[in-house]
């Protein structure tokens, strides 16, 4: 009957500790994030955004990432990120992101399904054009230091019915380098 208890109370704990909206970052005043949630044209609220998002993470020894939700869909969302000095959260700025537009490529700031690899510095993403993912883009982006710089990006404008997949066939529809 004590483990009984103590199993319940630990469950308890854990589930209140789950329902707990998130922080957005303790360090980053929200003015912030609200003015860089105005450039990027988010469709979230404040509200909306912080019951999802995550604290935010370590860059580099200088540098901290928040990943700030902005936008849902029917099938997906997206994200932009905001990049500061570590312990100076007045130094935080919006990050743009090159992506593929026509025959050349534009500057994008929020990201859809975006994927941060901490050990990689790297940011990934995947935008479907339509629900069957037969068609949309993706990208890689690395961390050089002071922005995300452009690694590989994919494009399919074909929506013809075959799973559009940069990773299984990472040939197929590179578009650069």
């Amino acid at each position: 009957m004590k483990y009984a208890t103590v199993l319940i109370t630990g469950l308890i704990c854990i589930a209140a500790a789950a329902m707990q909206p998130a922080s957005s970052s303790p360090e980053l005043p929200p003015q912030i994030i609200s003015d860089a949630m105005d450039e990027a044209d988010c469709l979230l609220s404040m509200a909306e955004m912080q019951e999802v998002s995550e604290p935010a993470r370590t860059l580099d020894e200088n540098h901290m990432i928040l990943e700030v939700p902005c936008w849902r869909a029917a099938y997906q969302t997206g994200s932009i990120f905001l990049v500061y000095e570590a312990g100076a959260p007045e130094s935080a700025r919006l990050l743009h992101f090159a992506v593929s537009e026509g025959d050349g490529f534009a500057r994008t700031a929020s990201l859809t399904f975006p994927d941060y690899d901490p050990e990689g510095a790297r940011i990934t993403s995947l935008h479907r054009a339509r629900g069957p993912g037969d068609c949309g883009s993706a990208g890689s982006w690395l961390w050089s230091g002071d922005a995300f710089v452009l690694d590989a990006y994919w494009r399919k404008d074909d929506c013809d019915g075959r799973l559009f997949d940069p990773l299984g066939e990472p040939e197929t529809w590179r578009v650069y380098p």
